[in-house]
């Protein structure tokens, strides 16, 4: 049971910094993308939905890794609590963001930590999983 909460946990913590970090090289690369409230339009906020997803993926992939048994239904936990996050993020910001874009986060965010966890699930014979 530690070591499940230790996993979920893991990709928690792990997808906001990683969302940050990856926003912060993004506008730094690209000035003017975010408003100064944080919000994204037009064809940066496409670009903006792939990589969340990408880290989406990447924190599912960790707490599939850490997880002691079955990967793939620990990225499915991880994925429906941020699923219920975006779905409070994008109520609140239904007005101050695309729909598409907060929709696609919603429809989103499960797929994408599962693919994480199935990817962790699928981890090579010759490399030992984190026990």
């Amino acid at each position: 049971m530690g070591r499940s909460i230790l996993a979920l946990l893991a990709g928690f913590i792990a997808e906001p910094l990683l969302v940050i970090a990856a926003d912060w090289v993004y506008g730094r690369n690209h000035p003017g993308v975010f408003t100064p409230d944080g919000f994204v339009y037009g064809t940066a906020a496409v670009i903006v939905l792939i990589y969340v997803q990408i880290i989406n993926a990447v924190s599912g992939y960790i707490t599939g890794s850490i997880a002691p048994r079955n990967p793939v239904g620990h990225a499915l936990i991880l994925g429906i609590i941020g699923f219920a996050l975006c779905v409070f993020v994008s109520a609140r910001h239904w007005h101050l963001e695309p729909h598409w874009y907060l929709l696609g986060g919603v429809i989103f965010a499960i797929p994408s930590t599962m693919l994480g966890g199935y990817l962790a699930q699928r981890q090579p014979a010759n490399r030992p999983a984190l026990t």
